[in-house]
């Protein structure tokens, strides 16, 4: 719907092209992975999904009946710089929390060192082609209603 939308009042052109970027493949750590496997409806409605929150003594990530392509999506960010890849193979949902700090020398582990010790994942730099989204045309004054 917003896609139409931008469309039609801005003019919104645009096509998906794959290209070749530095990437960060999720993969299974030596030993496998530390994931409780989640029972479908067991979070009786709430939230599903990933998200993120704050400690007093740093920051966490969790999920709650989370597929492994949702945590990989929603790793970059201000502590992960690359697209995340799920390579891992696992089909299932899974809940999870990561508690990891917010710099490296502030005495807990940071983002890569937790993904790994406390979900038995690890991060692999490399290349894979990317879905990017190139914008052709827009205008900048919308059309009225």
């Amino acid at each position: 719907m917003l896609q139409s939308l931008l469309a039609d009042r801005f003019g919104l052109a645009f096509h998906h092209e794959k290209k070749e970027m530095p990437v960060y493949s999720l993969l299974l750590a030596k030993g496998g992975p530390k994931l409780t496997e989640a029972v479908a409806g067991s979070n009786q409605g709430l939230f599903k999904g990933v998200g993120r929150g704050q400690t007093a003594g740093g920051l966490t990530f969790f999920g709650k009946e989370a597929t492994m392509a949702d945590l990989a999506r929603a790793l970059p960010g201000d502590r992960v710089d690359r697209y995340v890849v799920d390579a891992t193979g696992l089909k299932g949902t899974y809940n999870f929390t990561i508690e990891y700090s917010r710099t490296p020398d502030a005495g807990g582990p940071t983002i890569f060192e937790a993904i790994e010790k406390q979900l038995g994942l690890k991060l692999e730099a490399g290349k894979a082609p990317v879905d990017i989204l190139v914008i052709d045309r827009v205008d900048k004054t919308p059309t009225g209603n």
